[in-house]
């Protein structure tokens, strides 16, 4: 797979283009907003090879542009089945705080935990990881995780939120902490990092001293 990483809209969101070697298709991940250089890398890569545009979480900074560009490639909009009234709701999305109003759409496809769909000859696996927002989820791909605002590297989401819940987060980063085998993490902000350097420097995926950490 060749992940290329966009910063896009005002809290410099990553927004993942995917693409298959195998397949040629495409996916998007966290479209937060449109920008001509994101537009770009997708028309070049084939908007018409774009199948998903997989959303993290329902936060104005990852969804606003998600209607933008499934008219542009008619891509089929993921989302978690809790995250789905976020859509539509800008007290929920947090684009009314923000002064970022999110064009409301629909999602094509909505996911429950474990569920898996095909992409470039493998499946994407769905990790339900609740925290940041109840129907946060990771998106497994081979040995990729795209973790949203669920882990980031050396830091996690808020869970302030409208929906987040600090318990919910603990238990969602232990679940990350105890996967097995090595994996790239593509967070929802900052760099790229690996879940092997989460577990050994992320003080929020340690046992030590966890209760005054948060």
């Amino acid at each position: 797979m060749e992940v290329q990483r966009f910063l896009v809209g005002p809290l410099n969101t990553n927004c993942y283009l995917v693409q298959s070697k195998k397949t040629k298709e495409t996916l998007l991940v966290d479209p937060g907003m449109a920008c001509d250089e994101l537009d770009d890398a997708v028309r070049e890569l084939g908007a018409e090879n774009l199948k998903y545009i997989l959303l993290t979480h329902g936060h104005f900074d990852h969804i606003g542009g998600a209607a933008y560009y499934q008219r542009m490639t008619h891509g089929k909009i993921v989302m978690f089945y809790l995250e789905s009234r976020f859509a539509a709701d800008g007290a929920l999305n947090l684009g009314k705080s923000f002064y970022s109003p999110v064009e409301p759409f629909q999602s094509d496809i909505t996911l429950r935990e474990a569920d898996t769909l095909p992409f470039g000859g493998e499946s994407i696996t769905v990790l339900h990881t609740p925290g940041h927002t109840s129907g946060s989820c990771v998106y497994c791909l081979g040995n990729i995780l795209f973790t949203g605002d669920t882990l980031m590297r050396f830091s996690i989401g808020r869970t302030d939120f409208p929906t987040g819940n600090l318990a919910e987060m603990r238990a969602s980063l232990s679940r990350l902490a105890a996967l097995e085998g090595e994996y790239l993490v593509y967070p929802g902000h900052g760099g790229p990092t690996t879940l092997q350097k989460e577990r050994e420097n992320n003080p929020y995926l340690g046992p030590s001293n966890y209760d005054d950490i948060y």
